[in-house]
């Protein structure tokens, strides 16, 4: 009897073993997936960081330009952002309420930088043709870009140093809104008053 019900119950022993052996697998596969596609969004963001600080250069430049009545040399590139695009959707719901609302907040003004520059290039074809009438409508989409570019190098920078509470709140986004847009007025004003024109 012993040896009748080893061999009865061998094969749904051997099918248990092998379901449970099948889920560990593939938890470890999800896991392992989930922590690549997680590394790979920390990296995006590094890159988004250091795409922030050139956008920011290039644009003080144009502005330097701007104030000296040239037509803005420069070129600004729309941020690539594949990891993403592609794959956030898989790591969503495994990531913190804090981490979801960082990302989201960061790839949103990524979405509108990249929309900024498309209408910063129609404004620009405008300037070259007639620099005195769309001088104030290329400085404000230059105003609009650079207040965006700082806040996600700003946002980017916190999340990716470690920072896990960073304030979102509409009153402190618009804080540093102000700060931005003023430090716009002043790199202006700056570069209007040192610059010889030409």
């Amino acid at each position: 009897m012993n040896s009748s019900l080893i061999t009865s119950i061998l094969p749904v022993i051997t099918l248990v073993l092998g379901l449970v052996l099948r889920e560990a697998l593939d938890w470890i596969k999800f896991r392992r997936k989930h922590g690549i596609i997680r590394k790979a969004l920390m990296d995006e963001i590094e890159d988004i960081k250091f795409w922030a600080e050139d956008a920011r250069e290039t644009i003080e430049k144009m502005v330097s330009d701007i104030s000296q009545d040239k037509v803005p040399n420069g070129l600004l590139i729309k941020i690539a952002h594949p990891v993403f695009t592609e794959h956030f959707p898989q790591v969503y719901v495994q990531l913190a309420s804090s981490e979801r609302i960082h990302f989201n907040a960061i790839y949103r003004l990524v979405g509108s930088i990249n929309s900024q520059y498309e209408r910063l290039a129609e404004v620009r074809l405008k300037y070259e043709l007639a620099p005195p009438q769309h001088k104030e409508e290329m400085l404000s989409v230059l105003q609009d870009t650079y207040t965006s570019v700082r806040l996600v190098s700003y946002r980017a920078a916190f999340y990716s140093d470690g920072g896990k509470e960073l304030n979102l709140h509409k009153s402190n986004t618009q804080k540093l809104i102000s700060q931005y847009e003023a430090e716009f007025a002043n790199l202006y004003h700056h570069a209007a008053n040192s610059t010889p024109r030409i």
